[in-house]
Formats: structure tokens, sequence, C-alpha cells
């Protein structure tokens, strides 16, 4: 495969990466069905959704180290024990705090969005008890505000007791995603130079989930997730990273489109 931009890649590792792709549309796809046979499609979009916008702040964070990437190694070029580098040339200290902003301003703005704007006011000054509804349905689990839910109403839903978290709660959660992500990157980084991958070069599964992963194990304590949510975001993220990673390749920010 050749790119006038990038010149040619490897077609072994193309062919491996496709190969992958397949593999996880098709498990993808068994999820899907195996949670709309569960409870009903409609759930499995609203599953989808939310696990999404509760780690957006991760995805944003990890997008944004690609674009501030430039500059010194975080390593310095030092070497491990095992003779091999620590991180890599990839790994930039401008890249890590490029990330954590841009997981912090974007994530912010993203999450202004889904607040309501006729009682906006409250939910600033209310830092410790926003009201958001226990949404159960079948054990399906969801935070959803109340004047959201002729939007996102499963089918069959019932109501509980709401609970309560606001402002703090939110906060703590957007800080910890924004700077999880990026280190959840090293980590991988650092796992791949353990096992003799050079940077560029493929690794299916950690290049694509060590951010998310990372990200909601440390966010686990204050927000945690059940178990349908991680699957989907351990599902999901890889084609979300790869489809990200081919435009980044060619808008000319990545040598790679993995």
């Amino acid at each position: 495969m050749e790119n006038s931009k990038h010149g040619k890649l490897d077609r072994d590792a193309v062919n491996k990466i496709l190969f992958f792709v397949i593999i996880i549309l098709v498990v993808n796809m068994i999820f899907a069905l195996i949670i709309s046979y569960l409870w009903s499609v409609l759930d499995f979009l609203v599953i989808l959704g939310l696990s999404l916008l509760t780690t957006s702040p991760a995805f944003f964070a990890n997008g944004g180290m690609t674009f501030t990437g430039k500059g010194d190694p975080i390593d310095r070029g030092k070497f491990f024990i095992d003779g091999k580098r620590i991180f890599g040339e990839g790994k930039t200290w401008s890249g890590l705090l490029g990330g954590i902003l841009a997981g912090l301003f974007i994530g912010f703005m993203f999450t202004l969005l889904f607040i309501p704007v006729r009682n906006f006011a409250g939910y600033i000054t209310n830092l410790f008890e926003w009201d958001l509804v226990y949404v159960s349905y079948n054990e399906v689990l969801s935070f959803v505000h109340p004047a959201y839910m002729e939007i996102l109403t499963i089918n069959g839903v019932t109501q509980v007791p709401s609970i309560h978290f606001g402002f703090v709660i939110l906060g703590l959660r957007l800080v910890l995603l924004s700077i999880a992500a990026p280190f959840g990157d090293l980590i991988g980084s650092f796992l791949k130079r353990r096992i003799g991958k050079e940077r560029g070069e493929i690794l299916p599964v950690i290049d694509q989930i060590d951010f998310i992963t990372f990200s909601i194990l440390i966010t686990y304590p204050i927000f945690p997730l059940r178990w349908y949510y991680i699957v989907t975001l351990l599902l999901i993220t890889p084609l979300i990273a790869l489809i990200a990673n081919y435009v980044i390749y060619r808008l000319g920010k990545k040598e790679v489109p993995w």
C-alpha cells in the first residue's frame, strides 16, 4: 500500500489490522444482538450513547495527544532495564499536557450541552446534589436527567428513588478521565516496548483500549459503571480509535493509520 505523503505501509500490518477490524465488527454485532435480545434494541442504543457520553473526556484527551505531541520525549531517550526505550519518541511532555488540557476543556464544554438551560444556575450552585434519575429496566442502569427522559426512555422503564450527585462529582470525574486517558496511553506504550514493538508497529487491542481501560479503572470508585457499559466501551473503542487514527493519518498527523 502506497501513500505519496506518508510512504509505503507494511502490507502485512495492513492485513492484520483489516482482519482485526472484521473480528471487532463481528463481536460488536454479536454483543448488540445479545443486549437487544435480553432487553431491546433501544436499550442497546441508550447503553451505547451513555457509555460514550459518560467517558467522553477520555476520548477527547486521547485525541488531543496526537495534535499536541511534538517536542521532547518523556523518557528523554533513556532505556529500561531490558535495554529497550521506556516509552519511545512518540510520547512527549507536550502531548501529555496537551491531551489533559483537551480533555478538560472540550470535555467540560461537551458536558455543558447536557445541562438543562432553564435551571442552569440551580445546578451550578447546588454542588453536591444534582438530581439524576436512576432508571432500571431488567437491571439496565442509566443516569439521565428527568428533562431528557422523553428522549432517552427505555421500553418498559421503571423509576426508583433518585440518586444525587452534583458538580463536585462530575468535575472530579472530568479531571480524572482527562488525566487517566493520557497516562493509560503511556502504559500501553510501555507495554509495547517491553514486548519489542517499536513506534508505529501494530499491536491490536492494547493500541486501542489502553486509555479507556485505565480511565474506567481510575474513575470507578466515584462513578461505577455496570458491566454492560464497560463491555460496550471495550468493544466500541477499538472501532472509534481506528477510524479516528485513519482520519488523523490522512491529515498528516500520524505516520501510520492505526
